[in-house]
């Protein structure tokens, strides 16, 4: 089996590809993913990839072990915040939201795809689900947490850390 993962827009222009196995694949219902999906969705063709119980479904990846194959120039860069660290990514092609990066201590890349199959890992565990609503409910079938569990947080603190020692690399692409 290949540790090479690809995620691709709704209409296939954008493509990236991550080089080693994901951190974790896990279910975001954060107050912040939820007023992206909300802009997203009302774009025309707008695809958040809101899941069934209303979080995001993201796959988080080493920044330093995702590059984009193609489309880059189709990267619009969505901000919630001025201020704020986190870039959400959105292809103007066709309107779907594949993830985030941060401009922060952040380690990772989180991706999201379109392309069919599925991925074949499934999520971990879902977070911030304290923002969860009566239209955005955590399934029961995973472990939830109100906010990051401390486990996480110390692995994404230790994948820092590697890649401190690496000399922080840049990411290499960009949104605008």
């Amino acid at each position: 089996m290949s540790n090479q993962f690809t995620a691709s827009c709704a209409c296939g222009k954008v493509r990236f590809v991550a080089t080693a196995p994901p951190i974790v694949r896990l279910l975001c219902y954060c107050d912040d993913c939820q007023a992206a999906q909300a802009i997203v969705d009302a774009l025309p063709g707008g695809k958040s990839g809101k899941t069934s119980q209303g979080a995001t479904d993201s796959i988080l990846f080493r920044r330093d072990q995702v590059r984009c194959v193609s489309g880059e120039e189709h990267l619009k860069a969505l901000k919630l915040r001025p201020e704020s660290s986190t870039t959400r990514m959105l292809p103007t092609c066709c309107n779907s939201l594949m993830g985030n990066y941060f401009s922060n201590w952040w380690p990772h890349v989180a991706l999201r795809t379109f392309a069919a199959p599925a991925p074949s890992f499934a999520p971990k565990f879902q977070i911030f689900t304290k923002f969860a609503t009566a239209s955005c409910a955590p399934s029961d079938d995973l472990p939830q947490y109100a906010t990051i569990p401390m486990s996480f947080g110390l692995q994404l603190i230790g994948v820092a850390l590697q890649l401190r020692l690496r000399g922080n690399p840049p990411l290499t692409f960009q949104a605008r």
